[in-house]
């Protein structure tokens, strides 16, 4: 069956419901596996790292739905301009348009997992007295020759 949209942003409905229901699915997974003796194989931290990252996505793409709801999705949050629609389509749950986005991560694009972070340039490891790197120092540690990144704890 063919639908027609006079709208174009209510073609990401569907991808963001889809996207809803997978990071549920995978946080409901998440949570199983703090519950077993042995993680199922995870790592502590990792497995920690992921139920939050899973957090943040299903919040994300939820905050999206809502905007729809709204009628305010497609447009940037703190501009209130347009998203472009090849933004949209690249990060549907996206609440701003790249030029903002830019601003609020000072134009450089970074992920944080437990404690680190890329950026870029190389990884960043911020430990705590608590972390198996056992210290408050901050490690970074750029890509190797290969163009491949490396983590080295003190």
């Amino acid at each position: 069956m063919t639908r027609t949209v006079h709208n174009p942003v209510e073609l990401f409905r569907d991808v963001l419901e889809e996207q809803l229901q997978r990071h549920a699915d995978q946080l409901s997974e998440l949570i199983s596996c703090t519950r077993q003796p042995d993680r199922r194989g995870y790592d502590e931290e990792i497995l920690i790292a992921r139920t939050v990252s899973s957090r943040r996505a299903l919040a994300d793409t939820a905050a999206a739905l809502r905007r729809m709801a709204e009628d305010t999705y497609g447009t940037c949050k703190r501009c209130a301009g347009s998203i472009p629609l090849e933004r949209l389509n690249a990060v549907p749950q996206t609440p701003f348009c790249l030029p903002c986005q830019q601003v609020r991560t000072g134009g450089t694009h970074t992920h944080s997992i437990a404690g680190l972070a890329f950026d870029g340039d190389g990884y960043t490891y911020s430990g705590d007295a608590d972390s198996p790197a056992g210290s408050a120092a901050t490690h970074r540690v750029p890509g190797g020759e290969d163009g491949s990144e490396q983590l080295r704890r003190p």
